[in-house]
């Protein structure tokens, strides 16, 4: 993660939207419909940008279940970091 992060902190804004959407979109393919669709239900979107900027704690199981397996837990909270992180980064540069 820190040689992510010194890595990220080099490029330019597109170059870390190229590199953190790459990321994301080979996370994305171990995803099963199901999981998908229950993410993407009318449930409210996560604003990570004020969980960073107001100092708040997410916490969060992406352990096994019925409906997600080991691998889809661990793709989703590597999407999850990777959202807090760049949220870390825009809320540095204000």
């Amino acid at each position: 993660v820190s040689r992510d992060w010194k890595l990220l902190r080099t490029m330019n804004y597109r170059d870390r939207w190229i590199y953190t959407e790459s990321t994301s979109n080979w996370f994305v393919q171990f995803f099963s419909d199901l999981v998908l669709e229950t993410l993407s239900g009318p449930a409210e979107p996560i604003d990570f940008f004020t969980i960073v900027s107001e100092g708040w704690i997410l916490l969060a199981d992406f352990g096994e279940t019925p409906f997600f397996s080991k691998e889809q837990g661990e793709a989703f909270a590597a999407m999850v970091i990777c959202s807090l992180l760049d949220a870390a980064y825009f809320v540095n540069r204000l």
